[in-house]
């Protein structure tokens, strides 16, 4: 994984910072040697948002090995207690302000995210990820904000996914 500190940082403890989580997709897995792919989309701008002091949180990004494929089950475990065993009690992540964000298979693990960790995910965006079964997820987290990004031109998924989601958590 790759950490990037807030361009203030204040290790006295007196500020607490907000971090995203940013999950790569599939085309972006990489092997245990490899810490580049994960930034492939969108890691630049992001990084160039705490330089500029715009966010001034944490930006963790970390990468699934294609050994397991994408975001194994226990890929996602470990950066959830990366999160609640170090940056949370070491580095003063506040605990209200983690969001989690993600690309295709990287939005699943959005959707995972926040269905495991409900009490620790205050905001989700996945991008390109969409099923109307996530709907009983969108209403019972009702009162954490979700961002729902899909292309017009995908086709894994179609669009037509994110709008179902959309109507079906609307009537749930």
């Amino acid at each position: 994984f790759r950490l990037k500190w807030p361009k203030n940082y204040d290790a006295s403890g007196n500020t607490k910072y907000p971090l995203l989580v940013l999950f790569h997709g599939r085309g972006e897995w990489g092997n245990k040697y490899d810490n580049e792919y994960q930034l492939y989309h969108g890691g630049q701008k992001h990084s160039t948002a705490v330089d500029n002091g715009s966010f001034n949180g944490f930006l963790l990004y970390p990468q699934a090995s294609a050994l397991s494929g994408p975001w194994s089950m226990e890929e996602t475990q470990y950066v959830m207690e990366l999160v609640q065993q170090f940056l949370i009690p070491e580095v003063n992540v506040d605990p209200f302000r983690i969001s989690v964000n993600g690309l295709s298979a990287g939005g699943l693990r959005c959707w995972t995210a926040l269905e495991q960790y409900p009490k620790l995910v205050a905001g989700c965006v996945p991008m390109s990820n969409a099923a109307s079964s996530f709907a009983p997820l969108v209403t019972a987290n009702k009162f954490t904000p979700i961002w729902l990004f899909q292309g017009g031109k995908d086709t894994d998924p179609k669009p037509e996914y994110s709008r179902a989601l959309k109507a079906s958590a609307d009537n749930v």
